[in-house]
Order: C-alpha cells, then sequence, then structure tokens
C-alpha cells in the first residue's frame, strides 16, 4: 500500500518513504470499536470463520482503489506536527486514524477489491511487456491539510464509544453520523464554504448545491459506507400500543378521575393523558402532532357535532409544522365513541371543561395540552405518566412480561403504530387512511392556502364520513 505522500520528504514520517502490504495494515490499537455480529450473538454460527476479523485488516487491491494516506500523514495533516510516541492522547488519535483509514477502504465489497486486484496484476504485465506505465496518476504529493474529512470520521467514532440507548455500550451508525451532518452545516456557514458553494438548477426549477466540504469526498463517501457495515445499524421502533391496552389504561384514568381522595392536581393530570391517548390513537398522530392542539378553537368548536345523526368531535392543530414555513390550521374529525369502546367525546368533554375553568377559552392562541401554568406538558412528563400505566398493566397480564415499558413504548410513535396495526387488523382500505392523513400531505405540500377553522370545517362536512371512517374503526 502506497501513502498518498509516498516520495515527498516529511520530518519523521518513516511510513511515506515506505511501501506497505496490504495485510500489513491492520487495526491492533487499546480501543475496542463495535463490530455487527459478534461471536457470542444469534446467528453467528452463520459467518465464516475468517469473517470474525474481517473490518480490523486490509485486503490485497484497497491501495488501487481508495485515497489513502498513512496514519502519521493524517496525523500531520490535522495537528501540524508529529505524533509524541509517549503522549496518551496522540496514540488515540493514531488509533481513531487507523479505525478511520480502515473503515474507509472497507467502503467497497471484498469481491470488488479482489476483482480490481486480480485485474491490475494482468494491467501490469501487460504495460510491463510494452515498455508502458500501469499508471499515470500521481498517488502525492497530498497538501497538508484535511481535505478529506479525516477530523470528522475520528469525532464520530470517538461518539462511537459513548453509552448508547437501550442497554447498548456503544452508539449506533444513525447517532454518530449526526456530527456529519453538524460539520457539514458548519462549514456551509463559514467563508470557505460560502466561497466553494456553487448552485444551479435543472429544467423543473429545482436548486442544487455544489460545495468543497470534506464531508462529500470519496474518501468521507467510502468511510461513511465502510463505518456503517461495520457497526451494523440496527433499528428499535417503539413498540404499538394494541386497543386493549389503550382500553385498559383509559379505564385506570377513570377510575383516577372518580376516586374521591384522588386530588385537584391529579385529576387533572388524568384528564390530559386520557386526552393525548385519545387524539393519539385514534387520529393516529405523532406525540410531537399531538402537542399542537390549540385551547380556544378547541373550546369554541367543542359543541360541534354534539347532537348530529353522525356524532363527531372537532380537534383544532395549530403551530409550526415540520418543513412548513409560517403557521397552518388543520381541524381533525374524530366520532364521539370507537368502535372499540373509546370514548372520545367524554374525555375531551372534560378537558375542554378544564380548560375553561382555567380561562384558556379567550384570548390568544395557547396549548390545550398543557400544566397549570399553561405551558405545552413535556414529553418527559407524559411517558411518565405512560410507564406508569402500563406496568401496572404489565402486572396484570395486559402487556407482555418480556417488554421493557420504559424502554419499548414512548409517546412519538407508540400511539401511531398502534393506530396502524388497528387500521390493519380491521382491513381498512387505503382511501380510509389516505383520508386521515390527507391533512399531513397538505401540510408538506408547499405553497397551500393556510384556511380558516371555519372553512376547514366545511370542508370536513362535506366528506364527513369519510373523514370520521378511521376513527369510528380504533
Amino acid at each position: 500500500m502506497f501513502c498518498g505522500n509516498f516520495g515527498i520528504s516529511r520530518e519523521g514520517c518513516k511510513e511515506c518513504q515506505m511501501s506497505w502490504c496490504c495485510e500489513c495494515y491492520v487495526y491492533q490499537g487499546s480501543l475496542e470499536f463495535h463490530r455487527k455480529l459478534p461471536e457470542n450473538d444469534e446467528g453467528a454460527k452463520w459467518k465464516k470463520t475468517s469473517d470474525s476479523n474481517r473490518f480490523n485488516h486490509a485486503r490485497p487491491g484497497d491501495s488501487f482503489l481508495a485515497p489513502f494516506q498513512c496514519d502519521n500523514c493524517c496525523f500531520m495533516n490535522l495537528y501540524l506536527r508529529n505524533p509524541n510516541p509517549h503522549s496518551p492522547s496522540d496514540e488515540v488519535a493514531l488509533n481513531l486514524i487507523r479505525r478511520a483509514n480502515l473503515d474507509m477502504l472497507w467502503g467497497r465489497d471484498s469481491s470488488t477489491v479482489t476483482s480490481a486486484y486480480g485485474q491490475m496484476l494482468q494491467l501490469k504485465k501487460m504495460s510491463s511487456d510494452l515498455g508502458l506505465l500501469v499508471s499515470r496518476d500521481k498517488m502525492g504529493p497530498w497538501p497538508i491539510e484535511d481535505c478529506s474529512g479525516v477530523e470528522t470520521a475520528m469525532l464520530m467514532l470517538w461518539k462511537s464509544l459513548d453509552k448508547g440507548q437501550k442497554g447498548r455500550n456503544y452508539c449506533q451508525f444513525d447517532t454518530i453520523r449526526k456530527i456529519r451532518s453538524l460539520r457539514e452545516n458548519i462549514h456551509s456557514g463559514s467563508i470557505n464554504g460560502l466561497l466553494s458553494n456553487v448552485a444551479f438548477t435543472d429544467q423543473r426549477g429545482r436548486v442544487f448545491h455544489m460545495d468543497k466540504s470534506p464531508m462529500h469526498t470519496k474518501w468521507f463517501q467510502l468511510f461513511s459506507k465502510g463505518c456503517e457495515s461495520r457497526m451494523g445499524n440496527s433499528t428499535s421502533q417503539d413498540a404499538a400500543l394494541s386497543v386493549e391496552a389503550m382500553l385498559a389504561m383509559l379505564e385506570l384514568l377513570e377510575l383516577r378521575v372518580q376516586r374521591t381522595s384522588t386530588s385537584k392536581e391529579e385529576r387533572r393530570m388524568a384528564v390530559m393523558i386520557a386526552a393525548v391517548l385519545v387524539v393519539g390513537f385514534c387520529a393516529a398522530l405523532r406525540g410531537g402532532e399531538i402537542m399542537l392542539v390549540e385551547a380556544t378553537e378547541f373550546c369554541r368548536r367543542i359543541d360541534a357535532g354534539r347532537v348530529e345523526s353522525t356524532q363527531h368531535v372537532l380537534v383544532p392543530l395549530m403551530g409550526r409544522f415540520k418543513n412548513e414555513i409560517g403557521e397552518r390550521n388543520v381541524l381533525l374529525a374524530l366520532v364521539a365513541v370507537t368502535k372499540s369502546g373509546i370514548q372520545i367525546r367524554k374525555w375531551l368533554d372534560r378537558l375542554a371543561m378544564i380548560l375553561r375553568l382555567e380561562g384558556r377559552d379567550v384570548g390568544d392562541p395557547s396549548p390545550a395540552i398543557c400544566d397549570e401554568n399553561g405551558y405545552v406538558l413535556s414529553t418527559k412528563v407524559l411517558e411518565k405518566e405512560l410507564h406508569g400505566l402500563l406496568k401496572i398493566l404489565q402486572e396484570k397480564g395486559v402487556v407482555p412480561e418480556g417488554l421493557s415499558v420504559a424502554s419499548e413504548f414512548h409517546v412519538y410513535r407508540s400511539l401511531r403504530r398502534g393506530a396502524t396495526a388497528r387500521a390493519t387488523n380491521m382491513q381498512l382500505s387505503q382511501v380510509v387512511i389516505d383520508t386521515n392523513n390527507r391533512w399531513r400531505s397538505m401540510q408538506t405540500s408547499r405553497g397551500k392556502k393556510n384556511l380558516p377553522m371555519s372553512q376547514l370545517y366545511l370542508d370536513i362536512r362535506v366528506a364527513l364520513p369519510a373523514h370520521l371512517a378511521f376513527s369510528a374503526a380504533m
């Protein structure tokens, strides 16, 4: 393997003045990085014996395909000095550089490298027969700066050694790649990023940007791919709340409300939690979307649909939605009582009564799911209440014993995933599901006119049965 700076003189850098065999470039550092499917994991027996340590060494042929620089040269590019052999921090930095280089090399599959290596040997022989050079591409010298994103790669690897969520002793790739996004944003905001940025449009008017960010280089692209290949990327989705668990939690909250010993604060919190559950589950909302229920408009429209033949209740959402510019209004129509017996009207009537007693039915727009001071309830508070209810149900056998309630269930997605599972079990058509999610697609379509609540309600009444079909099946 040849360093990109092979042939130039760098004081103290012996690596750049010698050729390396790819198989000699091995990681033997003191830092233990995560490798997917360790030997004691389920499924490890399906692996080949040679696979257990494959990410810790380079392969013959890697040097022909990768923009490689040796550890010492990468260190000098970052620190503008040679590494101190007696410095622990320098040793850690060299470990991170070695790991980053190996991940970069493993950005290509072994079959690709092996095939290229075989072709390269043939090309070398043919070139020798004809008296030609194998390649006229220069391997160096490289500038003494971090032009390939090694620094960001080191930071990502260092972050990966932290403890992750759900009991992991490492951070997943999805977590550490956020560092790359942050560094890209920092670069784009710098003078270098501004001057190197080039923008152009296609025939549809879409704008594309090109710049010289180190995170956009071939080296960094290969590093990201190789790092993810080594670490794996297991997705841990929130567990879905079943309709049985929903009914059982609402029953517990009803007992809390009716109990004479319950304090005013506890009764208020019980109503807030119940409102979050019924709105989030029956409208298939994410946790952040539930928090957009607006108090004054909610109280103003709570009586709509109470005495009609198709009884329903209106839930207004008001706020700044993801990927949106400006404030938007959304009005959801839910049935009074679902097929499984979830009493949406009863709990939302109680919520409206609390908001009116606190004077939140008049004045400026404010959150309906709020604390006693009028501030929107935090997810931490909601999940503490949710987990407390689920633990009680787990003791009663409604929730499986093997599940870790605190790590598996979250307000953000468990309600929506439960609604999706319920819709699948009830065999709802895609038309019904799309109608329920229509407001979300309207929000993400840029340039959509922001209608007032009264106009939104007129639009809903035209096709009221279609708007109620989803919540009716819950």
